[in-house]
């Protein structure tokens, strides 16, 4: 269903039944190294589990019965690292979050990140050999089931069969996925994101920043769609 009531224009309504929005895996591009998993959504029970957007086997987000918003991402061959968020989404269907995922397999630690609402709400810890349920493993990029792409529901064995505890209750206005890592700044400065602000220093004694360009791939926007 369709509602005027998202954050800029138009937005997908889901009542907890059997609503989702289904993506072919050949009408997106699938991230390998460097992810950024965006989310717009609204919140209205969390009576059974509520998921946001999921690739099976590449990355998923969901909310559970607890309130609490949760993201993961599998590295290929090796354990899903799991995130969650130590605050919980209200249940009015009213107040607005956006959460974002955002993966760099680069990085010595903290590969894997959860902001909401632009806050650092939970990471991964240091990159090992083995990779853990909270550690990305070493020298692999995401996993690529060639599965679609759920939004507002949960694939759960990588053949479109989906049940009645995974589907959203309440607005999602968009979705956007990229192919590279984004972080959150602040909205006075004017500024969107910024690509990798820890690593982006000059090598000089006293370290400035640089100048760095981004990409990002659209997945799904809901918003002024004219629906």
């Amino acid at each position: 269903a369709i509602s005027r009531e998202g954050l800029s224009g138009n937005c997908f309504t889901f009542d907890g039944t059997a609503r989702m929005i289904i993506v072919d895996d050949g009408d997106y591009t699938q991230p390998v190294a460097n992810m950024s998993l965006v989310a717009h959504f609204t919140c209205g029970s969390i009576a059974a589990t509520r998921y946001i957007c999921s690739e099976y086997g590449s990355y998923r987000m969901w909310i559970d019965t607890s309130g609490n918003i949760n993201a993961a991402c599998t590295p290929n061959a090796g354990t899903e690292v799991v995130l969650k968020s130590s605050s919980k989404v209200v249940t009015d269907d009213e107040t607005p979050y956006c959460t974002m995922l955002t993966l760099d397999t680069s990085l010595g630690q903290g590969n894997l990140k959860l902001f909401i609402n632009g806050k650092l709400e939970d990471q991964s810890g240091i990159k090992t050999t083995t990779g853990s349920v909270n550690n990305w493993k070493k020298e692999t990029n995401i996993a690529d089931g060639s599965k679609d792409f759920y939004v507002g529901a949960y694939d759960s064995d990588g053949n479109g069969t989906h049940n009645a505890g995974t589907y959203h209750h309440g607005k999602i206005e968009e979705v956007i996925l990229y192919g590279t890592t984004i972080y959150p700044v602040v909205p006075q400065t004017g500024k969107e994101v910024i690509l990798k602000p820890m690593a982006e220093l000059t090598i000089s004694n006293i370290a400035t920043k640089q100048k760095i360009k981004y990409q990002q791939a659209l997945l799904l926007k809901f918003m002024k769609q004219g629906f």
